[in-house]
């Protein structure tokens, strides 16, 4: 930037406007001191495909892995995947960063908006539209047997790799539509970061009786880890 009002030394040289100057040089600044002088801009990496849709059906053909290339600018590097304040488990070797299908099956139904954290500059982001076209009849994610005995608890334990850590909690479990109570389901991570989870054989037992004894419980469970829903399925042991 040339500059009009600088002051040179004696027995001092300055390069001002492309010439070399020595001794004393006074005038008046060619910007004002509230001129803001913007520094360098950080990388900005890029990813393709920006939006992806996956069914949640495994028999359908969108029924796979989510792989994505991230284009990075300067020295700016993968870190990590993230939904929400939830961190996805993914792999990834040179530019291309994968997401397994049974880790995205794990959620609800709708747009997500995954982050994919780079170490410096912006974060490029996918838009993941989950669907399921499962029929009604095999809409449940876990799927367990009860005896019908009020004392034994039904039990359930999600998949490997699935994204639960120390802090999820349950927010809302429904039954056929209509919310029951969370305090009846009794929850623990596991070594292999699944979710194991317990539920009460009376609980049970009242459910079955309130719903005239059908053949099976469908329950909606909703847990505090952003975007993760999922279904169980207690089956009555014939």
């Amino acid at each position: 930037v040339p500059l009009n009002d600088c002051v040179v030394k004696k027995g001092l040289t300055a390069e001002i406007a492309g010439k070399t100057t020595s001794g004393s040089l006074r005038g008046t600044p060619a910007f004002s001191e509230n001129t803001v002088i913007p520094a360098s801009a950080s990388p900005s990496s890029g990813i393709s495909p920006a939006a992806v849709t996956f069914d949640r059906n495994p028999d359908s053909d969108g029924y796979q892995d989510l792989v994505v290339d991230v284009f990075t600018v300067g020295d700016a590097a993968f870190r990590r995947v993230t939904l929400g304040n939830a961190e996805l488990h993914a792999s990834f070797s040179g530019n291309t960063i994968t997401i397994r299908a049974d880790i995205l099956a794990g959620l609800h139904t709708g747009d997500h908006t995954l982050t994919y954290v780079m170490s410096r500059g912006d974060d490029p982001t996918v838009k993941l539209t989950v669907i399921d076209t499962s029929t009604a009849s095999a809409q449940h994610d876990l799927a367990a047997e009860w005896s019908g005995d009020p004392r034994d608890d039904v039990e359930f334990l999600t998949a490997k790799g699935s994204i639960f850590n120390s802090t999820t909690d349950i927010t809302s479990v429904k039954c056929n539509g209509s919310s029951v109570s969370r305090q009846a389901f009794h929850w623990e991570l596991t070594g292999s970061d699944r979710l194991s989870i317990s539920i009460d054989g009376e609980e049970v037992s009242s459910w079955f009786a309130y719903y005239n004894n059908p053949e099976h419980l469908d329950f909606d469970i909703k847990l505090t880890d952003l975007g993760q829903a999922f279904t169980v399925r207690i089956q009555r042991k014939k």
